[in-house]
């Protein structure tokens, strides 16, 4: 089992777990929009990140895009998740989104039993209430 030195660690694992959905996905606009040029309903659901809308690679543009087009289709307490991973995401310096992204290519590379093991490590240690497929759930992906 992986160990990890600090709560602090863990946490940035399980929100990269969690984000990183958000983000490595495959584009589905071909030019992503300036913040102005979002609809009102793109503009609510990615406020969290609207100070940063214009530093932001183009793919992750084009991944929150898709997250705020998807995010209507979702139910209100996946709707909630998503406002929150998003928020999340937006507070985190770079240092430590480059670490929730490794942190997430770590996790891939597991084996489906390492992978459980790890969710119910931290799950355990973090008290938080387990989720069949936290990673999929949590950004309301479709698989």
């Amino acid at each position: 089992m992986v160990q990890y030195a600090s709560y602090r660690t863990r946490l940035t694992l399980v929100a990269g777990i969690l984000l990183a959905t958000l983000l490595i996905a495959p584009a589905a606009y071909a030019d992503p929009a300036e913040w102005a040029g979002l609809d009102p309903a793109q503009r609510e659901v990615l406020a969290p990140v609207a100070g940063q809308w214009d530093q932001l690679p183009e793919d992750s543009k084009t991944t929150l895009m898709r997250v705020a087009k998807r995010y209507e289709n979702l139910s209100p307490e996946q709707q909630d998740r998503v406002r929150d991973r998003i928020g999340q995401w937006a507070s985190m310096s770079h240092e430590e989104r480059e670490r929730a992204r490794e942190n997430y290519r770590k996790f891939k590379a597991m084996s489906p039993a390492q992978r459980q093991q790890l969710i119910q490590h931290t799950n355990a240690n973090t008290n938080v209430a387990p989720h069949p497929n936290p990673v999929t759930h949590a950004a309301g992906a479709k698989r």
